[in-house]
């Protein structure tokens, strides 16, 4: 499904000025790229985002201009990419059917195989550990795999299924494995040799994703949304709370006390869990295809969304707050443009808090860059330019004020009538 979805069309849809007068936190789309295949998920390496790609493999964009995702290269192999762990120079990848894959990603633009592991079946999600690589394969349960030395795979030991294993997450020496029909059970890994199962927690609903933080998982549960479950007591998990999503939730993330949640059919869905027991809802973000994985970039969340990666703010338009941590304080301001609407021209109004580099860009509706204003250096203080659109149509567009240094940026709305 395709759909020009852009800064200005959220801009549109969520009625927003941007000009820091409301108190609300905030899901907003700021930049969109097209993926080669159906991304699944997506992980975060410096400026660069490398998509799970089940069309194309892994998937790599360059980041480092925001709200202009570039598409750099695919890398293969044969595989359907359905999962990604990231750790320094390795990408490790679940290939669906092709098994397990390691791949330097140290130049970006040229991935390249280190080794690879097939696998008996259907390799689905991954969990790295320490020197230990741990594959969920539905039927044949979990493999695991030493990867000590990433160019030579070996594999050390495995948990056979019970009914399929859907999803895998490791602690220190405690593996957490989803299995559909049975729930969430908990291994001892005090021999990799011999995993020991030591409690079975029954879940209503089968899991495809585990992710662990602090004292807690956090389960991603299809019909029935998000469970909690504490793991205070490591080897005794306990079902804490359930927040329902009202679609089919796919994977979770969680950065700093906010909990981004990928459903199916309802978007991307934010959640405070400063208090894990009792998830606050903050945002709810509807997107146009299948929301299926995210991943965190400083004031940013990567969003894989069927044939799109999507680059979304999450800071507090109001406060500077971001992941409902610390303020922050706001380094750019856009001040409402006079006239508006206008016929020939207005005058455009920013405040920069500090000297800094910026960009002031004008959009159209459709999301497309009608024109950079201005990009260079500017003063603290009160600043002024003249827009004059000339033969562009009449109709609504978008002022978007970016400081390149900090991420931070302003946005309102304008109307030029001919």
């Amino acid at each position: 499904m395709h759909k020009a979805v852009s800064i200005a069309l959220v801009l549109i849809s969520l009625g927003i000025s941007m000009a820091y007068g409301q108190p609300e936190y905030q899901l907003t789309i700021v930049g969109r790229v097209a993926t080669p295949g159906q991304a699944e998920a997506v992980a975060v390496s410096g400026d660069f985002a490398m998509v799970a790609d089940m069309g194309a493999g892994l998937s790599v964009f360059d980041m480092s201009q925001i709200w202009a995702p570039v598409y750099v290269t695919s890398f293969s192999n044969g595989g359907f990419v359905h999962d990604l762990v990231i750790q320094g120079n390795c990408a490790y990848l679940a290939c669906w059917n092709a098994g397990v894959m390691i791949v330097d990603i140290s130049d970006p633009a040229n991935p390249a195989l280190l080794d690879s592991y097939n696998t008996p079946g259907t390799t689905v999600d991954v969990a790295l550990e320490g020197d230990l690589l741990y594959a969920a394969d539905l039927s044949n349960g979990i493999l695991i795999l030493d990867v000590t030395n990433p160019d030579s795979i070996r594999q050390v030991g495995q948990i056979p299924a019970i009914a399929l294993s859907g999803a895998v997450a490791v602690l220190d020496t405690v593996i957490y494995v989803a299995e559909h029909t049975m729930g969430l059970l908990t291994y001892s890994l005090a021999d990799t040799a011999d995993p020991v199962l030591r409690a079975t927690l029954p879940l209503t609903s089968d899991c495809d994703d585990i992710t662990i933080s602090g004292n807690y998982a956090y389960l991603a549960c299809g019909s029935s949304g998000l469970v909690v479950c504490g793991i205070a007591d490591r080897l005794n998990p306990d079902s804490v709370t359930q927040y329902n999503t009202d679609g089919q939730l796919q994977r979770t993330m969680i950065s700093d006390t906010l909990a981004y949640l990928a459903d199916a059919t309802g978007g991307l869905l934010s959640l405070s869990v400063a208090n894990p027991a009792s998830p606050v809802f903050a945002d709810n973000l509807p997107t146009p295809g299948s929301a299926s994985g995210s991943a965190a970039s400083g004031e940013f969340v990567y969003l894989a969304d069927d044939d799109s990666l999507f680059v979304v703010y999450t800071r507090d338009p109001a406060n500077g707050i971001t992941g409902g941590a610390a303020e922050i304080p706001l380094t750019v301001k856009l001040l409402q443009s006079y006239p508006n609407p206008f016929n020939a021209s207005t005058a455009i109004r920013f405040e920069v808090a500090k000297p800094t580099w910026l960009l002031l860009d004008i959009y159209d509706t459709s999301g497309r860059l009608v024109m950079n204003l201005a990009s260079g250096n500017y003063g603290a203080g009160e600043h002024a330019i003249r827009w004059a659109p000339g033969s562009l149509p009449t109709g609504t567009y978008f002022v978007c004020l970016t400081d390149r240094q900090s991420r931070q940026f302003s946005a309102i709305q304008i109307v030029h009538l001919k």
